[in-house]
């Protein structure tokens, strides 16, 4: 392949050998691409545009220069010739010539020469600068990117092949390569949108070799080209501004997205406000922000009563607005400001409130408002602001939320206050846009007496006084004093509360004797004290009565002796072991314990008797007797000495062998013994034992017991933590003892330690752990989850199946035979039609179905007795219910009433009834076997019908789901069946019901085609022009009505319609700027009437777009101006023209007549204002006349006022100025004389002037110095 190559390759390599990418061994200097001793040239190229070196030079690094910087060229193929184009993919040999000559510079991307002496490149060599290619490129395709060669193709022949997205896999195809030379195509346009970076890698392989280049990669950018118009995020934008808001207040925002490259000039956005609907009360009510789209007001005068709403049309461009284009609405809703305040509707009230009432309602002050109903200008709240000292009322806002609701909130009292004066103010919830006076009302309230209950002080007394007080004797005085003092009401007491009965209450004083003996340990004394309720009753005539607490706290004496607690004892006759007596007293700390004991008469030859360490308890030892039954005297004394003889009764037995747990002996020297040496086995002991107690349990002993004294102590649950005194042991004999039975559901193991310690040395065993396992016993019957069990089997239900369970549980030992349960089925009721209609499973309590034949009709429950038996049936028992509800199965079908219908609709009529068809089912009400469900199964092609459940859920009813139509189809023959929700038990054949449904004619209205017509034409047409013709056709084909028309709207009386042939013509002059014109559209509706016997309307509507043509010359705005003759400033006069952009601005302006000698007149810098400028003048009044050109030459003459006015006040003969003046920028305004403080020398200017002169007292002067943020605008006349 021949290539012709441009210069830059050659500059190339200049650029190369000057930056030292390539070097020659030799130090001799190149010179014009030759060496200095050999003419050879440096440089030759092949047929294929490759430069060759015919001289040895070397390449730095790769492509980078001896300094490490990369450098690149481009290069352009001129020409290429077809000798090789053979060897080019199919889709490539479609290039033409053009496509080749039109083919752009492109890139050369070469793989670097291998280090190695294969051919294999080495990875991190590769830095391949990324492909550029712009997207939408519009072929021919395929079309050429870049070339890719390796630098040694010229040595071996290559194939060259890409793979990665966009060649071998998704979007497959994308790109290609030519295998032989290595170019780089692209098949399609490409879209930055979608993919906006490929990566690729090259792959060169020599030819019979299979020996390859490493990869190369290639990144390729898409160049983003401006393709996507702006998108608003929504349309239209909502939005609402206060009607007070301030100038310059932005209230929402529209915002568009540009789907281009971000940062770039193709999403850079511009924001255009397009026009403004409605333009009252003045045409830029609105600022938008070109850059942010934030929408600010930019005008006062914003009436939410007059313009409720606005619609603003906003353009958003591309390319800093000059680019593509986007439009959008905003509608913006003015909000209510408040600026009305609301009002009392009555500016006193009156009302009366009885005495110690809590939250009694005084009065309700409604009131009115007239800004916006439900807004927070329109709701209110309300305040007391004078009389409510104490805080005795609340004001609330009523459900209304348009009324007050006074309140008390304490209770009034009418002794201390008879009257209250409040001051109420009402004020909205959100605060008022302008000031406003708040409106007050006034509320008295009188406080009606009432006959209030006599109050004890205090409510609750104490008193101190000793249990054994003396019958008569004075407790305390306890009187109340009655609060309506103005009654002088009479108090008499009695007791209100005494369950006792001590207490005796003098009725006129309301002294407080003991009437009976008074008992600290009484059950109605708790914690020391006595409580009784004291009644005080006034003699009013209807009685009130007030209750006092009198609590007395007892003083203990000691009137009660301890007695021993156990009456009955069991003890061994031989070795027997101390019984432990319990001793109580019922007096309290001070007159019990510590207790001693004596025995009396002859128990004490057969007994001892002594307290034990605690002082609480008698130890009572036997010595050896017979067995017999012996009576004890027990005299025991509390620590005051008052005593009682105790009787106990005691049994002697022989004593049953036991276990004894002996202390192995130690293997040391000492008593101390190795832990690791201890395995007691555990005690077994059951549970309920009846005693008697203590009762023995095994004995505990030490080997060494015969070698020293030991005593025995054990400690732990049961010992000495809870339940404490559950076990004890003998300190001398080591035998353990249980005080009472033991529950092994409440616990069924205790581990408590066992101590030996040698008396008198200190030396103790180590602890021996005792595990006691307490031996269940059948104590629990079973006891069932519930009573009763509610269950439901459906009537079709086949023999065997399981529908509920029933559960028991016993609480004795889990796994055992005590609470191993067995059900047993005791009774059904009733027992029809089988008396073993059911089964129950003996194991698990299932109830299972026994028998067919249930009949939910006639048996509709059954109520089943079960047995519950532990001990596998045979031991303790308890019973529950069973009740099972029989459910209906669906066994019967629901049935039409009839076979069929005849009913008759109007066409066109959507949701009209056709008819309702009732159906009867002999299943349960109410139940999915008895509701229906209903189906059209023939005739309703085109869906034009619809069959829905009535309310009652037994029919179905048929509606039109679309209008009918006479002409096309006059008789629809429907066939309808019905079904259950639930599935049938059996197979059940299902009824259909056939409906005849004739269709009525309707004389129908003529239809427009289209609906909405839009025509395009100049706001100029002259009169009686054709606008169009705009017919409608009657979709009554068979009545062959005729069809005549006339405007139905058109407001602006333009339009001239052939009845005859719709044909619409211009009846007035068209104005584009009229107020019926929206959006330069023009919108009217056209009638279309048969003439059937009731005529029928047919509506269209006509959209009249209107050309703009320069038919509205520019006019000035301002009609009168003021000016100073001295040192005048420049006036702008505003400039306006109603035609459209493109007559209008800009404008230019020239005076007529005489006003070119007093008056200089130019167009501001946007030529769209007139500034006026005045040559210095005698105060008069002029008329000026300005003629306003538009861009288009279109002019009008403008006629101007101007008052002349000098630049000083004349003063008064008092020196004083007499004027009417405001004074703008944070200052209020004022009428009438200039503020006193700066009289009599009082300064003033005159309005609109920029005069340095002053007249003060007659005498000119400089302007004097006053804030900057003060204006005075002033009319002046003298007095």
């Amino acid at each position: 392949m021949g290539l012709e190559i441009h210069l830059e390759l050659i500059l190339l390599f200049m650029h190369g050998w000057a930056t030292g990418i390539l070097a020659e061994p030799s130090p001799c200097q190149p010179s014009n691409l030759s060496t200095c001793r050999d003419t050879t040239p440096l440089l030759t190229k092949d047929t294929d545009g490759i430069a060759n070196m015919k001289k040895a030079v070397n390449l730095h690094n790769g492509h980078r220069s001896s300094k490490g910087k990369k450098n690149t060229a481009m290069v352009t193929v001129t020409h290429e010739s077809r000798h090789s184009y053979d060897n080019l993919h199919s889709d490539e040999d479609n290039i033409t010539p053009e496509q080749r000559k039109s083919t752009p510079p492109f890139q050369v991307l070469v793989f670097p020469e291998s280090r190695s002496k294969g051919l294999r490149r080495r990875k991190r060599d590769w830095v391949i600068p990324p492909i550029n290619f712009p997207e939408n490129d519009r072929g021919p395709f395929p079309k050429y990117m870049v070339p890719i060669r390796s630098s040694i193709d010229k040595e071996v022949q290559l194939q060259y092949s890409i793979t990665g997205p966009g060649a071998d896999q998704p979007p497959v195809g994308l790109f290609t390569i030519d295998r032989t030379t290595g170019v780089l195509y692209v098949t399609q346009p490409l879209d930055r949108e979608t993919t906006d970076k490929y990566r690729l890698l090259a792959h060169a392989v020599p030819v019979g070799h299979g020996i390859a280049e490493d990869s190369m990669e290639i990144i390729l950018n898409v160049i983003d080209q401006n393709d996507n118009k702006p998108e608003f995020t929504q349309d239209p934008f909502l939005g609402s501004v206060p009607e007070a808001s301030p100038k310059g207040f932005e209230f929402m925002k529209v915002l568009a997205i540009d789907k281009d490259e971000p940062g770039s000039a193709n999403s850079d956005i511009r924001y255009k406000l397009v026009s403004q609907d409605p333009q009252q009360p003045s045409m830029n009510m609105f600022f938008l922000n070109p850059l942010t789209g934030g929408i600010q007001l930019n005008s006062d005068g914003l009436d939410r009563e007059h313009f409720p709403k606005y619609t603003l049309i906003i353009e958003a461009a591309d390319l800093e607005g000059e680019g593509l284009q986007n439009s959008c609405t905003a509608i913006i809703t003015v909000t209510d400001s408040n600026d009305n305040a609301p009002v009392f509707e009555r500016l006193s009230y009156t009302a009366s409130v009885p005495e110690n009432k809590v939250g009694a309602l005084v009065v309700k002050m409604p009131v009115t408002d007239g800004d916006e109903p439900h807004t927070p200008a329109w709701l209110t709240t309300y305040k007391i602001i004078e009389g409510n000292n104490g805080g005795f009322f609340k004001v609330s806002t009523g459900p209304s939320k348009r009324e007050g609701i006074i309140t008390t909130v304490k209770g009034l009292d009418f002794e201390k206050n008879q009257k209250y004066t409040l001051l109420v103010t009402v004020e909205n919830d959100a605060p008022f846009a302008t000031r406003l006076p708040s409106s007050t009302a006034t509320v008295i309230v009188n406080v009606e007496d009432v006959n209030e209950a006599p109050i004890f002080n205090p409510v609750e007394k104490v008193v101190l006084k000793p249990e054994n007080l003396p019958f008569g004797s004075n407790l305390v005085a306890y009187t109340a004093t009655d609060p309506d003092t103005v009654r002088k009401q009479k108090v008499l007491y009695r007791p209100g509360y005494d369950p006792a009965g001590w207490l005796n209450v003098n009725k006129e004083t309301g002294l407080i004797k003991v009437r009976s003996s008074m008992d600290r340990e009484s059950p109605f004394v708790k914690d020391g004290r006595y409580r009784a309720l004291i009644l005080a009753i006034d003699n009013g005539d209807i009685p009130a009565t007030g209750t006092g607490t009198l609590m007395i706290e007892l003083e203990d004496v000691n009137d009660n002796a301890p007695i021993i607690e156990e009456r009955m004892v069991t003890v061994c006759n031989q070795d027997s072991q101390p019984v432990l007596l319990s001793v109580t007293d019922r007096d309290g700390p001070g007159f019990a314990a510590p207790f001693r004991v004596e025995l009396q008469g002859s128990s004490q030859s057969i007994w001892t008797a002594r307290m034990n360490d605690a002082q609480t308890g008698v130890v009572l030892t036997l010595r050896t007797m017979e067995q017999n039954k012996y009576t004890i005297i027990l005299r025991v004394y509390d620590n005051q000495g008052l005593y009682q003889d105790n009787t106990v009764f005691a049994n002697l037995k022989s004593t049953p062998p036991f276990q004894v747990l002996v202390f192995p002996e130690s293997r040391s020297k000492g008593l101390r013994r190795r832990k690791r040496d201890w395995t007691i086995p555990p005690i077994n002991f059951p549970e309920n034992d009846r005693g008697p107690f203590p009762k023995y349990m095994v004995q505990i002993r030490s080997s060494r017991d015969r070698e020293v004294q030991l005593q025995y102590s054990i400690t732990g649950p049961g010992a000495d933590q809870p339940p404490v005194g559950l076990f004890t042991i003998d300190r001398t004999t080591g035998v353990l003892y249980v005080t009472q039975p033991l529950d092994r559901e409440t616990t069924d193991k205790y581990r408590f330690l066992a101590h030996a310690v040698a008396v008198g040395h200190g030396t103790a065993e180590d602890p021996m752990e005792i595990i006691l396992n307490v031996i269940d016993q059948n104590d629990n019957k079973p006891e069932f989850t519930q009573d009763p069990f509610l269950g439901s089997v459906p009537e079709a239900s086949p023999k065997g199946f399981e529908f509920m369970k029933v559960l028991a549980i016993d609480k004795d030992e889990p796994g055992s035979v005590n609470s191993d349960i067995r059900y047993k089925l005791v009774s059904q009721d009733p027992q029809q039609p089988s008396m073993n209609m059911f089964f129950l499973n003996p194991l698990t309590g299932g109830i299972q179905l026994n028998s067919i034949g249930l009949d939910r009709e006639h048996f509709p429950k059954y109520t089943l007795i079960i047995e519950a038996a532990d001990l596998e049936g045979e031991g303790l028992q308890n019973s529950c219910r069973a009740i099972i509800i029989v459910t209906d199965s669906n066994d019967n079908a629901p049935v039409f009433e009839r076979l069929s219908y005849t009913a008759s609709v109007p066409e066109n009529k959507v949701g009209a009834l056709v008819v309702k068809m009732p159906v009867t089912d002999g299943d349960e009400p109410h139940t999915p076997a008895w509701l229906t469900t209903y189906k059209i199964i023939e005739g309703n092609n085109g869906g034009f019908f619809n069959v829905s459940t009535g309310p009652s859920k037994r029919e179905g009813i048929i509606t039109t789901a679309k209008g009918l139509d006479f002409e096309k189809n006059q008789k629809y023959m429907l066939v309808v069946t019905v079904e259950n929700n639930a599935l049938f038990a059996t197979h059940i054949w299902t009824t259909i019901w056939t409906v005849t449904v004739n269709v009525e004619d309707v004389n129908e209205a003529p239809i427009f085609n289209p609906v909405e017509k839009v025509v395009l034409k100049p706001e100029n047409l002259p009169f009686g022009s054709d606008l169009v013709a705009y017919t409608a056709t009657d979709p009554d084909t068979v009545r062959k009505q005729k069809v005549l028309y006339r405007p139905g709207y058109d407001p602006a009386g333009w339009l001239n319609v052939n009845k005859e042939t719709g044909l619409i013509k211009v009846r007035s002059s068209m104005d584009r700027e009229s107020p019926f014109v929206k959006d330069g559209r023009y919108r009217a509706l056209i009638l279309a009437i048969d003439n059937g016997d009731i005529p029928a309307t047919g509506t269209g509507t006509l959209m009249i777009e209107l050309e703009d043509v320069n038919d509205n010359a520019p006019i000035i705005e301002e009609r009168m101006v003021t000016v100073c003759n001295q040192d005048s400033q420049p006036v702008l006069l505003s400039v306006t023209d109603r035609d459209g952009p493109g007559f209008a601005a800009p404008f230019r302006v020239e005076l007529q007549g005489s006003s070119q000698s007093i008056w200089t007149a130019r167009m501001n810098d946007a030529q769209t204002g007139v500034v006026l400028t005045l040559r210095t003048m005698e105060q008069n009044k002029y008329t000026i006349i300005l003629r306003v050109y538009d861009n288009q030459g279109l002019y009008q003459d403008n006629t101007i006022f101007a008052n002349h006015n000098a630049s000083h006040l004349e003063a008064t003969p008092l020196g004083v100025v007499r004027c009417r003046l405001s004074v703008e920028a944070a200052t209020s305004a004022h009428s009438g004389r200039l503020p006193a403080a700066s009289q009599p020398r009082t300064w003033a200017r005159v309005a609109s002037c920029s005069c340095s002169s002053w007249t003060w007292d007659g005498v000119r002067g400089s302007q004097p110095a006053s804030p900057s943020t003060v204006r005075w605008v002033a009319t002046v006349g003298a007095n």
